[in-house]
């Protein structure tokens, strides 16, 4: 199997566990072959645009991998067309839904601005 860049890694065919793998994900873990037609309908950013307004929102301290596909779907939805507003703020992957905290008050905020 030829090599493929996938996010900025190049990287080629392998046998991991007994699994043939085609490439490795945004955190370099395995992907296995054939994936892409199990999972690809269910990719948000193939979905795109959806023609609704959006509210995106993470936190800093949330997993690396979760505030790049954050980042990478709000570009995309924008460049669809969609309406997206992002939101990125000090908090983890809780915070956004704990009432009190500066985090959830910014989505209370974006999500009123969104529905306007």
């Amino acid at each position: 199997m030829a090599a493929a860049e996938v996010g900025g890694s190049e990287v080629g065919g392998a046998e991991v566990g007994g699994a043939e793998v085609a490439a490795a994900g945004p955190s370099g873990a395995a992907v296995p072959v054939g994936t892409a037609e199990v999972y690809g309908p269910a990719n948000p950013m193939g979905r795109l645009p959806l023609g609704v307004r959006q509210v995106v929102v993470q936190g800093t301290e949330d997993d690396p991998d979760l505030r790049d596909f954050g980042r990478r779907y709000a570009r995309a939805a924008a460049m669809a067309g969609d309406r997206v507003t992002y939101v990125e703020m000090a908090g983890d992957h809780f915070d956004v839904i704990a009432p009190g905290s500066a985090i959830w008050r910014a989505t209370v905020r974006a999500i009123d601005g969104a529905l306007g």
